[in-house]
C-alpha cells in the first residue's frame, strides 16, 4: 500500500500578512503555481497518487481548490499547532503517512528520500543549513532549532533552544515519514496527551493543542523509539515571513512542472 501525504496547512500566516487575511499559505504564489501545487506535483513525481494526499485546511479553506485528494478540516486552527492539526486527519492514516508542513516547497528528489526511507520514524534534516538561516534572520540563533544526531544518522534531540550555533548539526523542515511500529508508537503518544487533555485542568488541559511536532518527536525519542534523520543539503525553503517570500522568489524557478531550488542565489 502505497503511503499517503498529509500536508498541514491549517495556520493563520500571520507574519505574512496582508498576503494571507484572505488565503492560507499554501495558496502563496511562487514561480508560477502556488505552493500546494508545487507540493502536489512533487508527489506525483515520486510515485504519490492524488487520492493518496490529504490537505488539513483550517484558514480560508474554502480557497483550497477541491480533486482527487482529500481535504480535512482543523476548525479549532487559529488555536491549535501542529500536531492538532495532524490529527484531523487520523482516520486516513494506514501502513505509513509522510507529514509535510504546507508552508515548504522542496525539490522533488527531497520528497523521495522521505518516500523511500526504511526507517520507522524519518525526520528530514538540512546539513546546509546555515547560510540559508543568515540570509532569512538577522541572527541565525533567533529560529534555529537543536538537532543532535549520533554517529547512526539517529536523532538524539530535536526543536530545543539551541546557546550556540556549534552545538547545532542540521535543521529540521517539517517533513517526515512514520510507518510500521513507528505509526503505532506515533497513535499511542497522542493518545496519552489525548487522555492528559480530558483528566486534567488548569494549564495543563490545553498541553496537546499547543504541542509542535518536535514536542513529540522528542518525546518519542526520550522513549528510546529511533528516530533517524534523512540527511538533505537544501533543495527547499520555507515560506514564514514576507522575507522568506522575496528569498524564495529569488532562489525558485519553474523548470516545466518542477521546481528548481538554487539557495545560493541572491536578493
Amino acid at each position: 500500500m502505497s503511503k499517503k501525504l498529509i500536508i498541514l496547512a491549517a495556520g493563520m500566516g500571520q507574519r505574512l500578512q496582508p498576503l494571507t487575511t484572505e488565503i492560507p499559505k499554501c495558496m502563496l504564489p511562487l514561480a508560477g503555481r502556488n505552493l500546494l501545487e508545487w507540493q502536489i506535483l512533487s508527489a506525483q513525481k515520486v510515485g504519490v497518487n492524488e487520492k493518496d494526499i490529504v490537505i488539513v485546511a483550517g484558514h480560508k479553506a474554502e480557497t483550497i481548490p477541491g480533486g482527487k485528494w482529500t481535504i480535512a478540516i482543523n476548525p479549532r486552527y487559529a488555536q491549535t499547532n501542529m500536531l492538532r492539526t495532524l490529527w484531523y486527519a487520523e482516520k486516513f492514516f494506514d501502513s505509513g503517512i509522510v507529514v509535510s508542513y504546507g508552508d515548504i516547497v522542496y525539490e522533488p528528489e527531497v520528497l523521495e528520500k522521505v518516500v523511500s526511507c526504511r526507517h520507522e520514524i524519518g525526520v528530514v534534516v538540512d546539513h546546509d543549513w546555515r547560510s540559508y538561516w543568515e540570509k532569512r534572520f538577522e541572527s541565525v540563533l533567533d529560529d534555529a532549532e537543536s538537532l543532535k544526531l549520533d554517529s547512526d544518522g539517529r536523532i538524539l534531540e530535536i526543536g530545543q533552544k539551541p546557546d550556540k550555533v556549534e552545538n547545532i548539526q542540521g535543521q529540521y523542515i517539517g517533513l517526515m515519514v512514520f510507518q510500521g511500529n513507528g505509526l503505532s508508537v506515533l497513535r499511542r503518544k497522542y493518545s496519552e496527551e489525548a487522555t492528559l487533555l480530558s483528566s486534567q485542568e488548569g494549564g495543563e488541559k490545553m498541553r496537546i493543542d499547543t504541542l509542535y511536532m518536535t514536542d513529540m518527536l522528542q518525546e518519542l525519542i526520550d522513549e528510546d523509539m529511533p528516530v533517524y534523520e534523512i540527511p538533505i543539503n537544501g533543495k527547499w525553503v520555507e515560506i514564514d515571513s514576507l522575507r522568506d517570500l522575496r528569498l524564495a522568489e529569488s532562489f525558485c524557478r519553474a523548470v516545466g512542472d518542477s521546481l528548481s531550488i538554487d539557495r545560493r542565489q541572491c536578493i
